[in-house]
């Protein structure tokens, strides 16, 4: 019983300190399916690859970028990735009230604890300017979108639209008990 509690422990020791090294180094690219082997390149944990062969716990990439192929340790891909995302993580509230005389109150709080003065402005400007970024980024998503419509219409215009008939072919005798029966 103590030995498998050690075991666990240690495991998540292990996890533990190869995700944060892991966080700040990237992962590495080795030329064959070993970690003894020559690392090829390193990358960072959010690196696209193009998957090309999986080999146990090892799957060989390429990546689209410059072309270069070896082999990740798919289970410290999943250890750098597990740990970027817990790195990333933490919430800034920041709360502005207009007052009647035209000045605001602003208060703000970081991961659940209230911030100085200082800071809450500071976060304040930053939001402002990420939001101002936003709306110039919509807005120029807009005219391409308005620019692309714009040509589509006129392609649109330089070809008739054309409806399809259909033509249903029946045999001759049909058609003659058709024309007959209009008649009576």
């Amino acid at each position: 019983m103590k030995q498998k509690l050690f075991i666990t422990c240690a495991a998540i020791l292990f996890f533990f300190f190869s995700a944060a090294s892991f966080a700040k180094t990237g992962l590495n690219l080795y030329e064959k399916p070993s970690t003894s082997a020559k690392v090829v390149a390193q990358l960072p944990c959010r690196q696209s690859f193009v998957p090309i062969y999986r080999q146990g716990h090892w799957i060989k990439v390429g990546l689209a970028s410059d072309g270069t192929v070896g082999w990740l340790d798919m289970q410290q891909y999943r250890a750098c990735q597990k740990a970027r995302s817990n790195l990333s993580s933490q919430s800034i509230v920041v709360n502005a009230i207009n007052q009647p005389n035209g000045k605001y109150t602003v208060t703000g709080y970081k991961n659940g604890k209230k911030m100085s003065k200082k800071e809450t402005e500071q976060a304040l400007k930053s939001m402002q300017r990420q939001q101002m970024l936003m709306q110039k980024h919509f807005q120029r998503m807009q005219r391409q979108f308005n620019h692309l419509f714009g040509d589509m219409q006129d392609m649109m215009s330089d070809f008739p639209v054309v409806t399809p008939m259909v033509f249903v072919v029946q045999p001759q005798q049909q058609v003659l008990q058709s024309i007959q029966k209009v008649k009576k």
